[in-house]
């Protein structure tokens, strides 16, 4: 039999060993002193182990605590927290509305726009000729642009190189009546000596042979330094109601000698 005070030692140490291994050992030391006897005897793992686990409990009591202020942290903050969500989907709303309302403008704005009248363009065209080396440049047609307005024809004849002291002449062809060969000619012809004329004639043959016939409002000017002539006649001048005009141009033809472009049909807008 050991004696008093080492079955107390015994006692003691088993109590601290048993306290820290379990992760207690808090306060439990001197609870398990009383115990130094039975662990004497053997039975003081089962009882220190059962003792410690308890003392675990008990030194760690704001587990329970700590739940239970959650709950009631939770329960004392839901009413801001619901009032939080509401704002948050009020927002949405208020955002969704927004964004529908800018939508809503921009498609009837776009509407009214694709729904809108175009404004009135002259419809126009443009005859290609290119350069004749063999022909005299004042009789060298490049091209002629045309521009079918609802008042008016505006053409722009480009030659290769006009000469202020050399005569030269262009007439162009207006079909009025595509298909046949009803039309008028427009005449510009320049002198050196008493500057240019220009005309609306009423054609006699299929040679671009005509006569005069009054028309106010036809004009032309001769551009020396843009080697241009611009003819401009009056729609009322050629009492057409057709939606295209046939357009053909020439130039010099002095002794047979000249230049003639394509037909170019172009409507009229």
């Amino acid at each position: 039999m050991p004696s008093r005070g080492a079955a107390d030692g015994v006692g003691v140490g088993v109590g601290v060993g048993v306290g820290v291994g379990v992760g207690v050992g808090v306060g439990v030391g001197g609870a398990l002193g009383a115990l130094g006897a039975l662990g004497a005897l053997g039975v003081v793992g089962v009882v220190g182990s059962a003792a410690g686990g308890a003392g675990g409990v008990a030194s760690h009591p704001g587990r329970v605590r700590t739940s239970a202020a959650t709950r009631l942290h939770r329960v004392r903050t839901a009413p801001a927290n619901h009032a939080r969500r509401a704002y948050c989907r009020a927002m949405r709303t208020r955002m969704l509305t927004s964004v529908v309302t800018v939508l809503t403008a921009l498609a009837a704005l776009l509407a009214a726009v694709l729904l809108s009248p175009a404004p009135a363009h002259a419809a126009q065209g443009v005859i290609r000729d290119g350069r004749e080396a063999a022909l005299p440049a004042q009789m060298d047609i490049l091209r002629v642009a045309i521009r079918n307005r609802e008042d008016r024809v505006v053409l722009t004849l480009t030659f290769r190189d006009l000469k202020v002291r050399r005569k030269a002449q262009t007439k162009v062809f207006i079909g009025t009546r595509p298909g046949t060969d009803e039309g008028f000619i427009a005449y510009s012809g320049y002198r050196p000596a008493s500057g240019p004329v220009t005309q609306l004639w009423q054609p006699t043959d299929q040679e671009f042979g005509g006569v005069p016939i009054a028309c106010a409002g036809v004009k032309g000017r001769w551009r020396f330094d843009r080697d241009t002539v611009r003819i401009v006649v009056p729609q009322s001048c050629l009492a057409s109601t057709a939606a295209r005009y046939r357009f053909k141009a020439v130039a010099g033809f002095y002794r047979q000698v000249g230049d003639y472009t394509a037909f170019r049909s172009v409507a009229r807008g």
